[in-house]
């Protein structure tokens, strides 16, 4: 005879402990589930910025900073996480982007200029002077700490 039986209690907290035990697998089963899937949607919605961001072309013509400064212009400034940007015209749009076509830990800036003529990118490992010329979309980007500028864009204003 077991204790529980000796006191007039029964199998039933077997049973009990059965259903609980059961009832925590099922949980955490259903809390992992659905924070795999929140994981996996936000995965794949990295994946498509970084493959809506990625924009390759020819390099921009580098230029040093005595040539850029002696070139006329009105500063147009942005400042964008972790990149600072100077043109002489256009417009700008930017996007902050995870490495490794969107599957990495880490993150840069992504910025895209309809037509600056001149532009100074400011990162972390230093700035770099680019002259892509008028009329010229170019995207710039800040990866690994880098100021990196090509000859190409998607973005548009309306």
């Amino acid at each position: 005879m077991t204790d529980y039986e000796a006191r007039g209690m029964g199998p039933k907290p077997k049973l009990a402990l059965i259903v609980s035990a059961v009832a925590g697998v099922l949980a955490i089963l259903v809390v992992g589930g659905l924070t795999f899937m929140s994981w996996q949607k936000s995965r794949n919605e990295a994946i498509a910025t970084a493959s809506e961001w990625t924009i390759t072309g020819a390099p921009c013509p580098e230029i040093t900073q005595a040539q850029f400064d002696a070139i006329p212009h009105k500063a147009r400034l942005t400042d964008f996480w972790d990149m600072k940007l100077e043109r002489a015209n256009g417009h700008v749009d930017c996007q902050v982007v995870k490495t490794n076509g969107g599957k990495g830990l880490g993150s840069f800036s992504v910025c895209q200029l309809t037509s600056p003529q001149i532009v100074r990118v400011e990162a972390k490992k230093g700035d770099k002077f680019f002259n892509p010329g008028f009329g010229q979309a170019v995207t710039v980007t800040s990866e690994g700490g880098t100021p990196h500028c090509v000859l190409a864009g998607k973005f548009k204003v309306n």
